[in-house]
């Protein structure tokens, strides 16, 4: 960022310069000598250190001050009602998010194989409860073909056919119980701390599940 001393106007990038100066037959790689040469000066950043849950910073025209060019900003504080709006717009965004994230973990666990899933587990559990029946093809098809890349028994295919619907059925029930609970709190929420509480407790959750469920 610089400054254009002609006339004050900030400068963020090399192709703002040379439309700028539109005369000057600038090379294609400027240098900061060639920048200073034309009028403009390097301006230092300053961070606003505003608390951004309750003020904002409106850019100033850049101070000359101990020798160089700063950045200046005016921190005002943020009027009650569009705070209580922002919260507001907040809070929907943070509720629309939690069943987003719900909605992600049921794409990527069983997309849209919700009826195979649901025949392998009957499958499954009809093999467990009469081992010396007909086995289906849910079950010795997974036996054979697999993650572990080694032929497994039916039981083993059974088991870890069961075993993933349990996970996944009690990945349900408490991403409902606990969707419940966040959503509460974050409408609760009377200021952006509360709500960003909220959020990271809720996210924590998310992850938690997704590790669960080997996503």
């Amino acid at each position: 960022m610089w400054i254009d001393t002609q006339n004050g106007k900030v400068i963020h990038s090399h192709a703002e310069a040379r439309a700028a100066r539109p005369n000057w037959g600038a090379p294609n790689q400027l240098t900061e000598n060639m920048l200073n040469e034309q009028g403009f000066m390097s301006v230092q950043e300053t961070p606003t250190g505003i608390d951004p849950a309750i003020q904002m910073a409106i850019e100033l025209p850049p101070v000359f001050s101990g020798g160089v060019w700063r950045q200046a900003w005016r921190i005002v504080t943020i009027p009650s009602a569009q705070l209580e709006a922002n919260l507001a717009s907040l809070k929907e965004a943070a509720i629309a998010k939690s069943y987003a994230d719900v909605d992600n973990i049921y794409d990527l666990a069983i997309g849209r194989r919700q009826s195979e899933y649901t025949e392998a587990e009957a499958a499954a559990r009809a093999y467990m409860a009469n081992p010396n029946a007909p086995v289906s093809g849910y079950v010795s098809g997974f036996a054979v073909d697999n993650p572990t890349g080694q032929v497994q028994s039916n039981l083993w295919s059974a088991q870890q056919i069961i075993g993933r619907a349990d996970a996944f059925r009690a990945a349900q029930l408490a991403m409902r119980t606990v969707r419940f609970t966040a959503q509460k709190a974050m409408r609760a929420s009377i200021n952006l701390a509360q709500l960003d509480d909220a959020n990271h407790d809720w996210k924590g959750f998310i992850e938690r599940t997704r590790l669960t469920l080997g996503l």
